[in-house]
């Protein structure tokens, strides 16, 4: 019997870590601020989801690409805390 996993002559084998981000990356640096989500840009791109959230996560961290503070979530919890905040002076003035 043939042993046809150690037969790769016939092909040339990519080498390690060759993928190319540019794409990826000027496409994130160009949409992602202005309002696009991970998923569109993802379907723009026709790349899988985590990879694209894994890149606009490393641009991140490199201060490429800035983080999307003004989103609803971040609002809402911004608008908690100062009300949490205020509730709290006001017991306190009711205590003294």
């Amino acid at each position: 019997m043939i042993d046809y996993s150690t037969h790769t002559e016939h092909y040339s084998r990519a080498d390690n870590f060759t993928y190319n981000y540019k794409v990826i990356d000027d496409a994130i640096s160009e949409c992602y601020n202005k309002g696009f989500t991970i998923q569109q840009i993802a379907d723009a791109l026709r790349e899988p989801f985590n990879r694209v959230a894994y890149r606009i996560s490393l641009l991140q961290s490199k201060g490429i690409v800035d983080y999307k503070l003004n989103t609803t979530r971040a609002h809402l919890t911004r608008t908690y805390f100062k009300l949490r905040k205020d509730l709290q002076e006001v017991e306190t003035q009711l205590k003294g």
